[in-house]
């Protein structure tokens, strides 16, 4: 380490601990400062930091406050803190109990956050049924581990040691986490419990909450202007009843490193200048699904020719392993080199994983899908992931400070290093993996299928061809239908999938094989139809969609989703449908208005669309 990086740190450490509500301490060691700082962003007064709450919003000023501090220059306006939209489940407004039910009348309530929690769950059970170890069609599922979901097991009580809270939403399958006590109960009382009642209920809030983004301008002219970005998320999974998760790991680490990095960089600002913008993003909304950087991503693409991301995610866990580079073959490589070899001169072992496809989600896979270069800097194990034992003492200060100086050193130098911008079509990754397989399919007939080596997977793949459109007899009413209210149906596909992958594995090079009418099994089917400048493409699935958003308006049994809360704009609508085949779901989506919908579902009848699947 030079001694401009000696002084830098110094500094730094001295500052982190200067803060309008914080005292400051000049005695600490560097080690001792930064778990200060680490303490500070997972302590009680932040609550947890879920998006959209107090917590997270005081969070967020405090970022900024350091921000101003360091002598960061606002990204907007001077302004620090960057608005989007949000929509926020207030956990001290939802409804949430668990109450057991004996065949004597008396009841059993379990505790929210201490028996029992939710795993997987859209905010919108109210249910009454009775509970199954083994049958758990029109019951709840109680386990020991885990089960796939099906169209049998639509809620499941999962016996779980050490709760881990996570933000993940499923609209019909439910999985909830119970205690050992709790799960012991309904077995030693299974044949005294009548049925077990189940409120999880909360509505969305549209609401406006913060990334937190400061920046130092470099010396570029504007052709070619690059920006290093340096981001940690700072929010995340709140409270459950009177359990906090301070997130110490997850990710007040990486908050303080971002902070000190900034510190770091801006006192080395003051001896050379830098080319590139540096820019400092401490990302909200990331346990939510990445929305802060998601947004953040689609505003800096329109200001800069070039980005490169390094993200920090939990960071100095007590067993946690090697510090890690996470990310991608085509997206990361570039990066992964030039912090390898920073890593190598310093002695810092490390270890690397690229992928042909992500796996570990975190705010990098926003910039990925952008075609930035991103890379994120974490550790092998995470071994207090979202549990309440996320907590200071779980921290050890050394890989932290470790990384501080490793990312300081990237910006310094490379910041006059032009970066390349990844092309996802062209080098890897799912767009790159269906182009090809488009290409290999091209020239089937309907039922013809084929084996090719994937220059992508390095491996064998199959190509088939199960699309046909739909029959003159099914199409005419259809069309018919839609010309009476004024739409005219433009396109329309049947979407078949073969019931047994293995079967098909064939290694006889590209020779053409045909697919009987047994192999194969009606997947989904389509039909696009267009109003005026108004287009909507229905979708009917013989399954159950995923993680889809929650509805913000509702049109009889239709919710109505929107990316834009708060607005008369939707893009998407969804609807379940029972039927003697299982669940069925109708998906349709455009951008339209609620009348704009309700014209257009009044068009055409969804039961004969469903009956194909019989």
């Amino acid at each position: 380490m030079g001694v401009r990086h000696i002084v830098a740190i110094i500094i730094l450490l001295i500052m982190a601990g200067c803060s309008e509500n914080r005292e400051v301490k000049k005695d600490l060691t560097p080690e001792e400062r930064i778990m200060e700082d680490v303490a500070f962003w997972s302590s009680e007064r932040f609550e947890g930091r879920l998006a959209g709450s107090e917590g997270n919003q005081l969070a967020a000023e405090e970022i900024a406050k350091r921000f101003r501090q360091i002598g960061l220059k606002g990204y907007q306006d001077d302004n620090y803190l960057i608005p989007f939209n949000y929509m926020y489940v207030d956990p001290d407004k939802m409804k949430k109990s668990l109450v057991i039910n004996l065949k004597d009348g008396s009841q059993k309530e379990l505790e929210y956050g201490k028996d029992w929690m939710e795993k997987s769950s859209g905010p919108n059970k109210d249910l009454t049924v009775p509970i199954s170890f083994e049958n758990p069609e029109g019951k709840i599922l109680i386990t020991e581990k885990q089960q796939p979901p099906n169209d049998q097991i639509r809620v499941q009580f999962v016996k779980t040691n050490k709760f881990r809270k996570y933000l993940t939403y499923s609209e019909q399958h439910s999985s909830f986490q119970i205690s050992e006590p709790s799960y012991a109960y309904f077995i030693e009382n299974e044949a005294e419990i009548e049925n077990v009642h189940l409120v999880y209920y909360g509505s969305p809030v549209p609401t406006k909450i913060n990334n937190v983004i400061g920046r130092m301008f470099g010396d570029q002219e504007q052709e070619n202007k690059q920006a290093i970005v340096i981001s940690a998320h700072f929010d995340h999974v709140g409270k459950a009843g009177d359990s906090l998760f301070p997130g110490s790991t997850d990710n007040a680490s990486g908050v303080a490193s971002l902070l000190n990095i900034a510190e770091q960089l801006k006192v080395i600002s003051d001896e050379i200048t830098f080319e590139s913008d540096i820019i400092f993003a401490a990302f909200n909304a990331e346990e939510s699904g990445l929305i802060g950087s998601q947004a953040f991503v689609e505003e800096i693409a329109a200001r800069y020719d070039s980005v490169v991301n390094i993200n920090l995610d939990s960071i100095g866990s007590v067993g946690g392993g090697k510090i890690s580079l996470i990310g991608t073959e085509n997206g990361s490589s570039e990066l992964s080199e030039a912090l390898v070899e920073i890593a190598e001169s310093k002695g810092l072992e490390i270890a690397v994983n690229l992928e042909d496809f992500p796996s570990l989600m975190s705010d990098h896979f926003s910039f990925y899908t952008a075609n930035f270069p991103s890379i994120m800097i974490t550790q092998e194990e995470m071994p207090f992931l979202h549990m309440t034992e996320d907590t200071i003492d779980k921290i050890e200060p050394k890989p932290i400070l470790s990384v501080i100086e490793w990312v300081t050193e990237f910006a310094e130098k490379n910041h006059q290093k032009q970066f390349t911008n990844i092309e996802l079509e062209n080098q890897g990754g799912y767009n790159a993996y269906m182009k090809e397989w488009e290409e290999q399919t091209e020239g089937l007939g309907f039922g013809e299928y084929k084996t090719y080596m994937s220059n992508l997977k390095d491996s064998l793949d199959i190509a088939y061809n199960l699309e046909k459109e739909w029959p003159q007899h099914v199409l005419e009413p259809l069309r018919n239908s839609l010309k009476e209210n004024g739409f005219e149906l433009t396109d329309s596909t049947f979407f078949y999938f073969p019931i047994d992958f293995d079967s098909l594995k064939v290694e006889d090079g590209e020779k053409i094989h045909q697919l009987k009418e047994e192999q194969i099994r009606l997947s989904n089917i389509q039909f696009d139809a267009v109003k005026s400048d108004v287009n909507f493409l229905v979708q009917v699935f013989n399954s159950e969609l995923e993680n889809m958003p929650e509805a913000v308006e509702y049109v009889d049994d239709w919710k109505l989703m929107s990316h834009q809360p708060g607005e008369e704009i939707f893009n998407s609508a969804i609807k379940t449908v029972e039927t003697n085949h299982g669940i069925m779901t109708v998906f349709i989506q455009g951008t339209f208005t609620k009348e704009m919908f309700e014209s257009f579902i009044n068009s055409f009848e969804v039961n004969p669309l469903i009956e194909h699947f019989s």
